[in-house]
């Protein structure tokens, strides 16, 4: 309601919100955001579409300028991941780096735990014991840091199902509750709960205090207004 009747202010802090989530400087998280952010905009702001992208150039000329007169933004954003793209050597440049490491060791427990993995948040124990036991030059971390490696190596194929099952239930129902009630918190929730399960792009741990809070607030808002419905 507020943003229909305000939709200056909105347009204004739609703005600042991509510049800022830019200038912090998180890739993965960007491209989250920035997927959630236009779908998010397109879908609340009620004015034609010409205009709706002319506002939005704003933003991505700011961003584009940032990034080329800036060393660092220019080889966070464009020379990690614009510039392997451009020149097809997408393999050479992620060959050695330390996300790809850690989803080659998620594939790899995966493989020898298929049916349930090795348990929850055992990914960390696993990570130490294959370095300290086996002497693999891995990097030991607590988690994949790609959410569907992380059930496929904790939980196995069947608790794999499962998590997807959810996800798409709570998806459906989001999508399906905004299309009754307009609500803009029940399209947030549901839109925030499609970024998270985003393939490829690195993530944080699911099974965190922190990660788990962000996430169950936004499935909040889906299951309020479901409760309204029922």
């Amino acid at each position: 309601l507020f943003f229909n009747k305000n939709e200056n202010y909105f347009i204004i802090f739609f703005i600042i919100f991509l510049i800022v989530a830019y200038i912090i400087g998180e890739r993965s998280n960007f491209i989250k955001i920035l997927f959630i952010s236009i779908i998010f905009y397109f879908i609340i702001l009620k004015i034609n579409n010409y205009k709706k992208i002319l506002f939005i150039i704003v933003p991505i000329l700011i961003i584009i300028s940032v990034t080329y007169s800036n060393k660092i933004y220019k080889e966070r954003f464009y020379n990690y991941l614009i510039k392997p793209i451009i020149e097809k050597n997408i393999d050479v440049k992620f060959s050695n780096d330390r996300h790809i490491g850690h989803y080659r060791l998620a594939i790899d427990i995966f493989k020898n735990n298929k049916l349930f993995g090795v348990g929850f948040k055992n990914f960390r124990n696993e990570s130490f014991h294959r370095q300290v036991n086996l002497g693999e030059k891995i990097a030991v971390t607590t988690h994949p840091h790609q959410i569907h490696l992380e059930f496929l190596s904790e939980l196995g194929i069947v608790g794999y199902l499962i998590m997807l099952s959810f996800f798409s239930y709570s998806i459906f129902n989001g999508l399906k509750i905004y299309k009754s009630n307009k609500s803009t918190l029940t399209l947030a929730g549901t839109l925030f709960i499609i970024a998270t399960i985003l393939p490829i792009l690195p993530s944080g741990s699911f099974f965190t205090t922190y990660g788990a809070t962000i996430f169950w607030i936004n499935y909040s808002f889906i299951m309020k207004d479901k409760l309204k419905l029922d």
